[in-house]
């Protein structure tokens, strides 16, 4: 049988649940009335020259405002103008894979190395883990429906340079959050390696607990010197100051 990596790591961790309960406690009314507030249009990976000795990995997230989400939920509620989309709050998370460890060997391996753990049979504990993952999150203030823009994060050149990482990570994810409500809008969300459930499950599990080990490496377009395609992005909230 082919087990694909993310879900044959997250079974054998000990990290996949049932998924029933959680996907009736996720679900928003804009999503159950088949209209989002916003949606992913492309996920684009390139090379970015804006600082420091070595180039960095830049991640653009292309998205289109659709409707106020205030307004999908309750036509009467009070928002300063239905035409504009307010708090579009994006997370991304990536994992790329560590160059020194052969994927058909860490990854569908049956000793794979449990995160954490001591170590099973056979395996080598003092080996790290098959992926290193990063997350960021930007949030944009506000867009025009129908509006376009691209929001930017960057993973530093020393790091990618250091850890011999590929422009590309393995599997990445976007989420979104309007106004407060969690949106799953398209596929375009989920990198191609991630779309079955219980791989996208596997990944979110196995990233939420990878995550706290690169805090604040991945970084949001305004930790960056400024880089000419960030022209093309709607005005952000800065969340690394005090409110």
């Amino acid at each position: 049988m082919n087990i694909t990596p993310f879900a044959h790591l997250a079974a054998l961790c000990g990290f996949l649940v049932v998924l029933a309960s959680s996907a009736t406690a996720q679900q928003v009314p804009p999503a159950a009335k088949g209209i989002a507030p916003v949606e992913v249009t492309a996920v684009k990976f390139s090379n970015a020259k804006v600082g420091g000795l070595h180039s960095m990995n830049r991640m653009e997230v292309e998205l289109r405002a659709l409707a106020n989400a205030k307004i999908l939920e309750n036509p009467a509620a009070a928002v300063p103008n239905k035409e504009w989309v307010d708090k579009i709050r994006v997370t991304v998370t990536t994992a790329y894979e560590r160059p020194a460890i052969p994927r058909s060997a860490a990854i569908t391996s049956t000793t794979a190395r449990k995160p954490g753990a001591a170590g099973a049979a056979g395996a080598d504990a003092s080996a790290p883990p098959p992926y290193v993952f990063y997350r960021a999150t930007a949030t944009i203030m506000t867009m025009e429906r129908n509006g376009r823009g691209s929001l930017f994060f960057y993973l530093p050149g020393e790091i990618v340079k250091r850890d011999r990482l590929k422009l590309e990570p393995y599997a990445y994810l976007v989420e979104i959050d309007v106004d407060g409500t969690n949106v799953t809008t398209s596929k375009t969300m989920a990198s191609k390696t991630i779309q079955k459930p219980e791989q996208l499950d596997g990944f979110k599990q196995m990233a939420d607990r990878a995550v706290l080990d690169t805090a604040g490496v991945l970084r949001p377009q305004y930790m960056v010197p400024y880089d000419p395609v960030q022209a093309s992005s709607p005005t952000l909230l800065r969340e690394d100051t005090p409110r």
